[in-house]
């Protein structure tokens, strides 16, 4: 689309393509935006609104100085932030919505991006280094093994490690292979495994009992994670 933006009586034209990221600020002077489509169909755009205290904490977990001022503009190219907004907005579209720790770690990682990448003084990403002390992940661990019924919170997961969220994922992905949501979901996929192998419980019980309260969305994301869907888990293959 022709996206036509007017600030303080000056007019600038842009092209937007698919996939185009426009980075907004509250530091910006106000300005009018229209746009249109060049081609039949509809326009979609994903609206992704983060808290300034997050890229404050963010700045801050990197570098002594937390103030922080993004670059703004129109049609930046950004392949990470265009996928994390695809992909929340893919699983919006989802019955069973977006889980809260995955939503608060794609917070975590635009943010990121948006201060190291997208500042008006852009910056290398900090280097991970080390891992969590095997006290503390046993711990993290531990916690996520009662709490897999439950919304799980990474600000939580955090808290146990006593460290910032910013500082946790890096150091639990160290330690892991995985992001916290990805290790939570391995967890109650392998909940959820036992308990159709080893019980008699309907889908939807086992689905509430570890974490997903919609038993459709449960079973979509059983059979990406375990191949097959929750009703032929343990049973014999076709002429086996």
């Amino acid at each position: 689309m022709q996206l036509t933006l007017t600030r303080a009586g000056e007019r600038r034209r842009y092209q937007s393509l698919p996939g185009s990221v426009y980075v907004n600020t509250p530091q910006q002077l106000p300005y009018e935006l229209a746009w249109r489509a060049q081609a039949a169909g509809t326009i979609q755009t994903i609206q992704l609104d983060l808290d300034q205290e997050l890229l404050q904490q963010t700045a801050a977990a990197g570098l002594p100085a937390a103030h922080v001022e993004l670059q703004a503009g129109p049609c930046i190219e950004a392949p990470l932030l265009r996928q994390l907004g695809y992909s929340l907005a893919a699983m919006l579209q989802d019955p069973g919505g977006v889980a809260p720790l995955y939503g608060q770690t794609v917070a975590h990682m635009l943010a990121t991006q948006l201060v190291y990448q997208h500042s008006a003084q852009p910056r290398p990403l900090p280097t991970s280094r080390g891992k969590l002390a095997p006290e503390r992940l046993r711990q993290i661990q531990e916690y996520v093994q009662s709490a897999l019924a439950e919304p799980i919170d990474l600000t939580q997961l955090a808290a146990i490690a006593c460290l910032s969220p910013f500082h946790f994922c890096r150091l639990f992905k160290q330690s892991t292979g995985l992001s916290p949501h990805q290790y939570v979901v391995a967890q109650r996929m392998q909940r959820a495994q036992d308990l159709l192998q080893h019980s008699r419980l309907p889908i939807a019980h086992v689905a509430r009992a570890v974490g997903y309260h919609h038993a459709g969305h449960f079973a979509r994301l059983f059979q990406r994670h375990c191949g097959v869907r929750p009703t032929e888990w343990g049973k014999p293959a076709p002429g086996a």
